[in-house]
């Protein structure tokens, strides 16, 4: 479980959206979570940051659709992200932007899995990462939809030296990886076979926020324009949760979670 009082090396430590619309983003996610937007400004790019009750929850990033598709993009925490990125490379994946600075915020790198799957490493400056992770409406767990979860726990254990653990599931085993050196009960994500999404998406990280009721938020997220990729549907032993297509398309779940015992 993600914990913003220490995230270990290797896992997720930041989350962004990418959108065409950000007053429209804004209104949405607001009505869906309660969240509110900060805006960076101008000089910052139009950059923004969603907090609940004053902390970060999020961040998005102006982008115009047939440059940047909308989507939500995962950091992965890295101590070196020239090092993490050269390893993407050596590994088979694909590194989009090199590494970065962001001010005195951190270092980023962006890349790509060797099933075409995005996502970011971020080695913190200043910016240590989101401020709150699995309270009710913030981020508490990623899922890797991909074509190949054998060939991608090899890559992601070679990146990031994750460790996993394996459920049993009708449909398919479950992977849940986990930081070097922790236990089970530091799992984060799962890695699942890519089923066959609405727009037909290829592999993709997909990120879970945390609901008291499932049913409840994905009307709202209807009300509020969005698509439902998987109606409401409980996973036994696990919670209730729904997958949806924002108004621009960026594709987020939510879960009620079981009761933890």
């Amino acid at each position: 479980m993600l914990n913003s009082a220490h995230y270990a090396d290797g896992e997720p430590v930041w989350l962004e959206l990418s959108t065409p619309g950000l007053d429209r983003a804004e209104h949405f996610y607001a009505g869906l979570f309660g969240w509110s937007l900060r805006r960076m400004g101008p000089d910052r790019g139009n950059y923004g940051l969603f907090t609940l009750n004053g902390r970060t929850v999020a961040a998005v990033m102006p982008a115009p659709a047939d440059e940047v598709p909308p989507a939500w993009t995962l950091y992965f925490k890295t101590p070196d992200a020239a090092a993490t990125a050269r390893s993407v490379v050596q590994h088979g994946g694909t590194v989009t932007t090199g590494a970065t600075d962001v001010m005195d915020l951190g270092r980023l790198a962006a890349c790509t899995d060797p099933q075409g799957a995005a996502f970011a490493v971020w080695e913190p400056g200043t910016n240590k990462g989101l401020e709150l992770v699995t309270d009710t409406n913030a981020f508490f767990w990623a899922e890797l939809e991909s074509t190949e979860p054998p060939a991608a726990v090899t890559f992601y254990g070679r990146v990031f030296g994750w460790e996993t653990t394996t459920m049993h599931m009708e449909g398919g085993d479950y992977l849940m990886p986990h930081p070097a050196g922790g236990t089970p009960e530091d799992m984060f994500a799962g890695i699942a076979p890519l089923g066959t999404p609405a727009g037909g998406r290829g592999p993709y990280w997909l990120p879970y926020f945390n609901v008291s009721d499932c049913d409840a938020t994905a009307a709202r997220a209807l009300a509020g324009g969005a698509v439902a990729d998987l109606e409401p549907f409980d996973i036994p032993g696990v919670g209730r949760m729904a997958r949806f297509a924002d108004p621009h398309g960026a594709v987020f779940a939510v879960m009620t979670p079981n009761p933890r015992g």
